[in-house]
């Protein structure tokens, strides 16, 4: 070989040697780069104008048109006194809003279409982007999409305007060859416009909450280059569940090969195999699944499945559970009960609202509220269909927890449009909502609406809107066509989930209407001012609403300017009117009823308290006292009831409504009690046979318990008459029933004694309580002397006597960890106390039991 030759190759060498060193280096470089961006958020500062005739404010988005005119001081609180009727301006105004951003700088050299992404608008806009405009929208429980052909380089403006509601639900309403019946909206037939338009139903007014009719951007504003797919573009439909194997066929959209991976609850890969069927189809076999149960029954594992689609990639978590709806013939009528992998769930639970008028604030309050109903031991929860579809965050909050979903579709109490476009805008309502949502093991069942079958059947609208009967006929075949058509379809082609068309309702499956199936409302209680015991006797094999109005705490009031019961501020927050039984009959007469049934009168001077005071311990003894009757004869109900859901949680402001936890997320008496009546292991005593001692142990756990049970008679100085112990076991999933004997043979004074019991096994306490057999204020109760004894943040009770529904209050905000209790000489209690702001102590406590206001 030439030395020439060999001086080529050598320098050869040397040039790849060189140009590999660099082009690792290059790779390298490459590596650290950010990937290209592909959403842009569009979220933050915005600015705003009433009309497009006043100067920009300041905004922010996600946001309400309120909350912004309340951060630029052009508002005061609607909450406060009673600024509710000097907000009544906004409904009629519109508004601009306006975003300026730089579009990336390779955004427009890219191929890729462009998309803006609008998850929530409320509820009329028009939307413009440099001057073209866009789109428009009329549905605020939906998300919008537009295509963006061109960015400018530099500067780009968005505007986005936002039209009055009221005016074009005005349009709308005057439109229709017939009225839209609806309840709840407090204006003259002809302008109820709520029923027409797609937006929130309660903010154009409820029993429970203000006319704040509004408007914003809602929810997340992006622009995207290349949309990733959501969770919820891929359904997973289980086919088969055993000990060995859970296998789910997957429907998911490939534009690239699909690479999969599947973590177990551990974090770890968990064994399965993935087979495809075509190009979108799948199936997933996953070994030994770990089963999702709802909370009380086991525990909640999620899976973790990716799907990596090339450019586009998302994950998707899921819960592994089988969930039916029995509906079979039974000797009481027709079954309507939830099983969970094969296994009767008795739900016990709330409906819920949003935690605040506005749901950008609410979205900050979901937490408190789901730990609100896991505190009080629920297992479900009603998304009622006057308000909003919950958050991704509330499912992914609720699969963790063990919440079962009941979730209304967005109707209440009103019937529907009949024309095409109203029609829709319903299905593109639909479809989002049930794509996004399906794939939740929480979720347990779609309901059409709420309430509006029965008003048509029973509330008198045709009367009362003058409605021919040709307008009627075509009024229910619109009805028909959304909740009969639309919506099961829907859920069928997009989820294959259970629907049931409206609650409360008969099971269509009934060739009778015998009352004793499906769901219902069991409103004779307050709206006909029965007895509790009618919850042991109304019809419906499980109750979805039910309840009592009580006030808020004093606190909750005092911050927003009331200071006396007589305060017009808190008067004109009594939303609830009952006419057809009385004429001027409202929720301050309905409660007065009840409290003198069932404890004593807040209308009549009595104890150490002002007007307020009383009317505040009185009413919420007595919802506590409804309310803990009720969970308790729907559980021992000897299988007629299935589950129990009352009417309400939360509140979205602070007023006087049937909720058991204030807007300020303070507990009423009646959460504490609810906390107790849905023990997941409870001792219960019949209350529909007056001539014998019946128990029920109900367990509904996993767990098997082999205890002593312990009955005591007591008078009112806590002295023993009569004690039986027996010695009883109670099976994972079962109810136990026992009979103590003959009422006659315990010789029990129904107004000078009461029960009290202790279920025991292994040295822990299951369960404990007192049962009386005469309404609380037939008792001839002592004036009990009750005794404090502070230590640090707790209290320590005692008293010489029984002192029945005690109630603990602070100078202070703060919460007790128990309250509304029973207190039994000889037996101390020790409470928390938890101030809202840290190290505030315990202020000065104030303690008050029924006795002090009776007048026997």
């Amino acid at each position: 070989m030439s030395r020439q030759l060999r001086h080529f190759k050598l320098c050869t060498h040397s040039v790849v040697a060189v140009l590999s060193l660099f082009a690792l280096y290059a790779c390298s470089e490459e590596s650290r780069k950010p990937p290209p961006l592909k959403v842009l958020s569009l979220n933050g500062a915005w600015e705003f104008q009433i009309d497009s005739d006043s100067a920009w404010k300041s905004a922010t988005v996600p946001g309400d048109v309120m909350t912004d005119l309340m951060d630029n001081g052009l508002m005061d609180s609607p909450y406060s006194k009673t600024n509710e009727r000097l907000s009544q301006w906004v409904e009629k105004a519109h508004w601009v809003y306006r975003h300026q951003f730089m579009c990336p700088s390779d955004w427009n050299s890219s191929d890729e279409p462009f998309e803006l992404v609008f998850e929530g608008i409320d509820t009329y806009s028009t939307v413009i982007l440099n001057g073209d405009t866009l789109g428009t929208t009329d549905n605020a429980h939906r998300a919008y999409q537009f295509s963006v052909s061109h960015l400018n380089e530099g500067l780009n403006t968005l505007l986005v305007l936002l039209h009055a509601a009221v005016d074009r639900g005005q349009t709308r309403l005057d439109a229709s060859p017939w009225p839209v019946p609806v309840s709840n909206e407090d204006r003259p037939q002809g302008q109820q416009t709520s029923s027409v338009s797609r937006k929130a139903l309660y903010q154009f007014g409820w029993d429970w909450g203000p006319r704040l009719v509004s408007a914003g951007i809602w929810k997340s504003v992006t622009l995207e280059r290349a949309r990733s797919p959501h969770p919820s573009s891929m359904r997973m439909d289980l086919v088969h569940l055993d000990e060995s194997q859970a296998t789910y066929r997957l429907n998911v959209s490939a534009k690239h090969p699909v690479a999969w991976s599947l973590k177990g609850p551990d974090g770890q890969p968990a064994a399965h195999t993935l087979e495809a069927i075509n190009d979108s189809i799948w199936t997933l076999s996953i070994s030994t699944p770990q089963l999702w149960w709802p909370r009380g029954m086991g525990g909640q594992p999620l899976y973790t499945l990716h799907c990596d689609n090339g450019s586009n990639n998302f994950s998707q978590r899921f819960g592994i559970r089988s969930l039916d709806w029995i509906r079979q013939k039974d000797k009481t009528g027709r079954s309507f009960e939830c099983h969970i992998n094969g296994q009767k769930v008795f739900a016990r639970g709330a409906n819920i609202i949003p935690a605040d008028f506005f749901p950008v604030r609410a979205r900050d309050r979901i937490e408190e509220t789901l730990q609100d109903a896991v505190s009080a031991n629920m297992n479900m929860v009603r998304i009622w269909g006057g308000a909003i579809y919950g958050e991704d965050l509330l499912y992914e909050r609720c699969d963790e927890l063990g919440l079962l979903v009941w979730q209304d579709f967005m109707f209440a109490c009103c019937m529907v449009p009949g024309d095409a476009s109203f029609a829709a805008s319903v299905e593109a309502e639909a479809r989002y909502n049930v794509r996004r949502l399906r794939n939740h093991p929480s979720l347990a069942i779609w309901c059409g609406n709420n309430e509006s079958k029965k008003a048509w059947k029973s509330w008198g609208w045709q009367k009362q809107f003058g409605l021919s009967m040709q307008d009627s006929l075509e009024i229910q075949q619109a009805y028909d066509r959304i909740f009969g058509q639309l919506l099961p379809d829907i859920v069928a082609e997009e989820s294959g989930q259970f629907y049931w068309a409206s609650s409360p309702m008969k099971d269509p499956l009934e060739a009778t209407d015998s009352g004793f199936s499906g769901d219902e409302h069991a409103w004779r209680v307050w709206f006909d001012t029965l007895d509790f015991d009618y919850y042991s006797d109304h019809g419906g094999r499980f109750i979805s609403e039910y309840g009592l109005q009580s006030l808020p705490n004093r606190h909750t009031l005092e911050d927003v300017g009331i200071q006396q019961f007589e305060d017009e501020a808190l008067q004109f927050r009594q939303r609830s009117k009952m006419e057809w039984l009385k004429p001027g009959l409202d929720g301050w007469g309905m409660m007065r009823i009840y409290a003198k049934r069932y404890a004593a009168d807040p209308g009549v001077e009595a104890g150490n308290s002002d007007a307020l005071d009383r009317w505040i311990y009185l009413t919420q003894l007595t919802q506590a006292e409804g309310l803990r009757e009720a969970l308790e004869r729907h559980r021992f109900s000897r299988g007629k009831t299935s589950g129990s859901l009352y009417w309400q949680l939360n509140d979205v402001w602070p007023t006087v409504s049937w909720s058991t936890v204030d807007h300020a997320g303070r507990w009423k008496l009646a959460h504490h009690a609810v906390q107790h009546a849905n023990q997941p292991q409870r001792l219960l005593i019949d209350r529909t046979d007056p001539d014998s001692l019946r128990t029920l142990l109900s367990n509904t756990t996993n767990r098997n318990i082999s205890g002593t049970v312990t009955i005591r008679r007591l008078d009112w100085s806590g002295q023993v008459i009569g004690e039986e112990k027996r010695t009883l076991e109670s099976l994972p999933f079962s109810e136990t029933e026992w009979n103590w004997g003959a009422m006659n043979d315990w010789g029990f004074k129904s107004t000078h004694e009461i029960l009290q019991w202790t279920w025991e096994a292994q040295g822990e306490t299951i369960d404990t309580g007192i049962q009386r057999f005469a309404k609380p204020s037939e008792l001839r109760l002592p004036q009990a002397e009750v005794t404090q004894t502070m230590q640090k943040n707790s209290i320590v009770l005692s008293t010489d006597s029984v002192a029945y529904g005690v109630q603990l209050t602070s100078s202070i905000p703060g919460h007790f960890s128990s309250n509304g209790m029973t207190l039994i000489p000889n037996q101390k209690v020790r409470v928390e106390f938890y101030p809202e702001q840290t190290g505030a102590g315990m202020g000065e406590i104030t303690v008050r039991h029924l006795a002090q206001f009776q007048l026997h």
